[in-house]
């Protein structure tokens, strides 16, 4: 028998989410994920889901040829997959019958219309998967916007029903605790940034696993997993062309911290090792950085390497206290708190029900384009080279603030369309910079606005003797320091801007 799919919309409701994934699944009853999915789609304003109940997923597909299909009690091949929407233009809650004249009229050439205004009221989709314990698979639910969050995500496209959405976010799912740990589904959900945001396919919970465990095996079998160690980590991360840089918290939470900010603050995700309560090892994604410029976070007289200096160095990556982190036992976007105590970092992350859960962080995993070779701390390092020069130029001894981050070249050189650079200056720049695919940027500023970018080569490292050979520009933002970047620019042979 040729395969039937059923598309169908429901009113949205927790309790309606609940019972269809259970309906789907086969779950008993719902889990934690669940209900933490449930409220996350309540706070999007979800007021309709439509259930597309024959699915095709690829990476549960590979899940079932990988391990499933050997199993005595055989799994179907396919999935159910429900897409969630808030109210249309108009006050229209998506429903069969609205549907159907949607359909209609896009036959009639409205379709751009039709796809317009569905793509507006669009919140994301959840993978069922036909297991019952584990049933949460590949999750896109739209990122979430509060004031002074910056989220992690990349745009996947979504076919329904012949018409084209699609959801800015970064996918979750359970660990399925035979193909994927958590820390598999941790690595899963940093490269489907990292893979999709640099052209590539992203990798599935089992090529991570396989890759993982290809030359280190401790537990003596890939199937079912058991969790993975850091070095195993690491080897995926590799094998999988993203090569990753590792740091620990050691005695400089500050400094962790920073470094954090700044690979955050680029949208790379971060895999976190946790240590929990009961000694445990655990891991999740870093997706996102909610900043708190109110209560404005200061690293006093902090070095280059993160030890005590004499200069006094105000740095924004530092201003934050809450990130967003996609934890397999919980859901997406999971609203968490570090704190510093002592020489420990801790974080605290939001649970169902109002409750939480505490950990202290051990590492930081980090997966980099391979030619991404310059560090944060390298180019933290690069910035306290240049303090003393830059406070000298701008009259601001003490009072400068610096931000670092890398961005995508193309990325970085549209932006300075949008800013108060002079467009002669402007143009000259555009047609003579010459960029590594991915720039480092140390941006300067006082309270009273931005002074500078300097940019920097990251497909070389910086030497102990000259930091500034890997300066390819400064951007210059402040009218009056023009002409003294200007002249500095012809010495030394890097661009100004």
């Amino acid at each position: 028998m040729l395969p039937r799919n059923v598309v169908s919309s429901l009113d949205f409701s927790p309790q309606e989410l609940g019972s269809l994934i259970g309906r789907l699944s086969g779950a008993p009853a719902p889990n934690t994920q669940t209900e933490y999915l449930a409220t996350y789609l309540q706070a999007l304003d979800t007021s309709a889901i439509v259930v597309e109940e024959h699915y095709i997923d690829r990476h549960f597909m590979e899940e079932l040829a990988s391990y499933y299909a050997r199993c005595l009690v055989q799994k179907p091949n396919h999935c159910a997959r429900l897409h969630f929407f808030a109210e249309l233009s108009q006050g229209r809650v998506v429903t069969d019958q609205l549907l159907d004249d949607l359909m209609r009229l896009a036959c009639s050439g409205s379709q751009s219309d039709i796809q317009r205004d569905l793509q507006a009221a669009y919140r994301g989709f959840i993978v069922v998967r036909p297991l019952p314990s584990v049933p949460i698979g590949r999750t896109a639910l739209a990122a979430t916007t509060a004031d002074g969050i910056t989220a992690t995500t990349v745009r996947y496209p979504v076919h329904l029903l012949g018409l084209e959405l699609h959801v800015e976010s970064l996918a979750f799912q359970q660990q399925d605790r035979a193909v994927g740990a958590c820390a598999t589904t941790a690595c899963w959900s940093a490269l489907q940034r990292l893979s999709r945001h640099d052209g590539g396919r992203s990798s599935t919970p089992s090529q991570i696993t396989e890759a993982a465990v290809r030359h280190f095996l401790p537990a003596g079998r890939p199937f079912p997993s058991r969790g993975l160690t850091i070095e195993q980590i690491s080897e995926a991360f590799r094998a999988l062309e993203f090569p990753p840089l590792l740091f620990e918290v050691g005695s400089r939470p500050e400094f962790f911290k920073l470094r954090l900010g700044c690979y955050l603050r680029s949208q790379i995700p971060v895999v976190l090792a946790l240590r929990l309560e009961d000694g445990s090892g655990h891991a999740v994604t870093t997706t996102g950085i909610k900043d708190c410029n109110d209560d404005f976070l200061w690293t006093e007289e902090l070095g280059a390497d993160g030890e005590p200096s004499d200069l006094v160095f105000r740095v924004r990556n530092c201003a934050f206290k809450t990130i967003l982190v996609h934890d397999d036992r919980i859901g997406p976007f999971v609203p968490s708190r570090l704190q510093i105590d002592g020489e420990q970092l801790r974080i605290e992350l939001d649970l169902p029900g109002k409750q939480t859960t505490d950990a202290t962080v051990d590492l930081a995993i980090a997966p980099l384009y391979p030619k991404l070779r310059t560090s944060a701390q390298d180019l933290f390092e690069a910035a306290v080279e240049l303090l003393p020069l830059v406070e000298a130029l701008s009259g601001s001894k003490g009072d400068v603030i610096v931000e670092i981050f890398f961005d995508r070249a193309g990325t970085y050189l549209a932006s300075l369309y949008d800013s108060p650079i002079h467009p002669a200056r402007i143009a000259r720049f555009q047609r003579q910079i010459t960029l590594s695919r991915y720039v480092g940027v140390v941006r300067w500023e006082t309270p009273s606005g931005l002074l500078l970018d300097t940019l920097w080569d990251t497909t070389d490292m910086g030497r102990e003797t000259r930091q500034r050979e890997q300066l390819l520009a400064i951007v210059c933002y402040d009218e009056q320091l023009s002409p003294a970047i200007d002249q500095l620019a012809d010495n030394e042979g890097f661009l100004s801007g």
